[in-house]
């Protein structure tokens, strides 16, 4: 996740309900930062994946979402 904040408020992404579950529109740096997010996640190891370090928040409160976006975590759980 190097984003540097500049980069966060350029990219654009929204999340919000879609038929049966959710959906989530971005544009390209968007996907690809939350890409990054879910490879992070999925390096962890099994004893990080146990600590605050295994999620990640996608939320328009933290300044990154675009406005009425629904927020959303990203959890890794090994044992699933």
């Amino acid at each position: 996740m190097s984003h540097s904040k500049e980069e966060l408020f350029v990219m654009k992404y929204k999340i919000y309900p879609h038929k049966d579950g959710f959906e989530i529109a971005a544009d390209r740096e968007a996907l690809l930062w939350i890409s990054e997010i879910c490879q992070g996640l999925a390096n962890l190891t099994d004893e990080e994946a146990k600590t605050g370090a295994n999620h990640y928040h996608l939320d328009e409160y933290l300044g990154h979402a675009e406005p009425g976006s629904t927020p959303l975590i990203i959890l890794y759980k090994p044992d699933l």
